[in-house]
């Protein structure tokens, strides 16, 4: 950070060091729409289900670092 402190020309433009990389201040339609677009398709997506209710053996996998039951399927 304190090399992008660099750019800032005002002491008021400080509290924005951390903001300016993740915040769009211009609107862009088109943007915002292929944004959307991308968003709302299935094959980005992602489901997790979660329940006490489901065997051992139905859940083949094991999380590495909290040591959790899972499986993971494809779905239509």
């Amino acid at each position: 950070m304190s090399k992008n402190m660099q750019r800032f020309e005002h002491p008021d433009d400080i509290p924005h060091l951390i903001r300016h990389r993740y915040i769009a201040d211009v609107f862009d339609r088109e943007r915002t729409k292929q944004f959307a677009a991308e968003m709302g398709k299935p094959e980005n997506t992602l489901v997790f289900v979660t329940s006490k209710s489901f065997d051992v053996e139905s859940l083949p996998k094991k999380e590495k670092w909290y040591k959790i039951d899972y499986s993971s399927d494809k779905y239509s």
